[in-house]
């Protein structure tokens, strides 16, 4: 969930067991049976699929 500068609230994805953002405010997100991205232009992907998933990490590496 997310509040807009119009306080209005947006849900982002349901079912999230765990999440973190990148530093080009992507969202990496897990419902426990796949890794979803939301880019920061908005495009989403399924990025992984798999079993018993319990967190996901972003690492942003140095340019």
């Amino acid at each position: 969930m997310r509040q807009a500068n119009q306080g209005i609230p947006e849900v982002l994805a349901e079912g999230v067991l765990s999440y973190d953002l990148a530093l080009d405010d992507t969202i990496v997100y897990t419902n426990g049976s796949a890794i979803y991205t939301i880019h920061s232009d908005g495009t989403r992907e399924r990025s992984l699929t798999g079993n018993l998933i319990e967190s996901v990490i972003v690492i942003d590496s140095s340019p």
